[in-house]
């Protein structure tokens, strides 16, 4: 099977033989030689043009390549920036914005929890002391109801009235032994036991005895008083140490509240430019592919042109041979 330079050449021989043959039968009417020379002269001319445009074409392939190229570069370093802020900055805000936040809900919880025990220890500490006020309220009564028998009664007597005033002191004075003995507070024992020992004598006429028995009544009065006055002082001293532990703790509540909020919205804008970066990600690998392409078609059709401008020249070639041939055909005929 013949090529089509083997067929170009065959033609244009065919084409040398007729001008060899008009040169025969026109004598030196025709200058088949200057005819030829000049044919080669526009085969040149025409060559230089082609290498020209070819050139041009290889010049704007590589251009056209090199730009795809280095788009396509530009496309990727953008890629490895995005995964760099995905991993790097955004990835680790997220991550610490989590653990920030069950930091904070643990602080929230301690605080809550010693915040719960600090004001159920404040109402503990009020209720015993309204209970122990109610206690030394009922002994201050008993004691008062003991001093008015001793004062009013006995002291001064009324006719008729004192045996039934001793049995009544005598139940007064077991009604507040039982007090104390309930209250477990052996403070007042010393005091109770020598008012037992003085309402034991059963003598109530003897006047010393029973202005013993006034001061020691005077004595207890005294104690419990002061007992209450102590209970409120160290009640009152107590509650300020744990109103400032409530305060202390309310704050440490608010801070951790607030410091939660702020980890959520780290959280918040870390979720937020993840997903916009995870999108921009998509579109990078789209946009890759797609000038990827664009590069595999710019290559193939560089490649088909080239290969036919090639084929061009191989033709330009063998005509200028075939040319030449005729060139030299014409001389030698002469």
């Amino acid at each position: 099977m013949m090529t089509e330079v083997e067929i170009d050449s065959k033609a244009f021989q065919e084409i040398v033989d007729d001008f060899v043959e008009v040169h025969k039968e026109a004598s030196h009417h025709v200058d088949l030689g200057l005819v030829l020379s000049e044919v080669r002269i526009a085969l040149e001319s025409g060559e230089k043009r082609y290498k020209e445009f070819l050139s041009g074409f290889v010049v704007t392939c590589t251009n056209a390549k090199a730009k795809i190229e280095s788009h396509i570069k530009r496309l990727k370093t953008s890629q490895d920036e995005t995964n760099d802020q995905i991993a790097n900055f955004w990835g680790k805000q997220l991550s610490k914005g989590k653990d920030g936040v069950k930091e904070a809900q643990t602080g929230l919880n301690k605080a809550g929890e010693g915040l719960a025990k600090v004001r159920k220890d404040m109402t503990t500490i009020v209720v015993q002391y309204r209970e122990g006020v109610v206690e030394s309220d009922s002994k201050l009564y008993v004691v008062k109801q003991l001093r008015d028998i001793i004062e009013d009664e006995l002291i001064n007597p009324t006719p008729g009235h004192s045996f039934i005033q001793v049995d009544k002191f005598k139940a007064k004075l077991n009604d507040l032994e039982g007090l104390v003995k309930k209250s477990g507070n052996s403070l007042y024992t010393p005091i109770l036991e020598t008012l037992v020992q003085l309402a034991s004598e059963q003598n109530f006429s003897d006047q010393g005895i029973l202005h013993a028995i006034l001061r020691n009544l005077k004595a207890l009065e005294e104690n419990i008083r002061k007992f209450k006055a102590d209970k409120e002082k160290a009640m009152k001293e107590t509650l300020k140490v744990l109103q400032s532990q409530e305060e202390n703790l309310t704050k440490q509540l608010q801070d951790y509240h607030h410091l939660e909020q702020r980890y959520v919205s780290d959280i918040t804008e870390a979720n937020q430019n993840l997903t916009q970066l995870h999108e921009h990600l998509l579109n990078l690998d789209a946009e890759i592919k797609r000038k990827q392409d664009e590069a595999r078609n710019i290559e193939h059709l560089c490649e088909t042109e080239n290969t036919m401008f090639k084929n061009g020249l191989q033709r330009i070639d063998a005509v200028k041979k075939d040319v030449n041939h005729a060139i030299n055909t014409v001389i030698d005929l002469k």
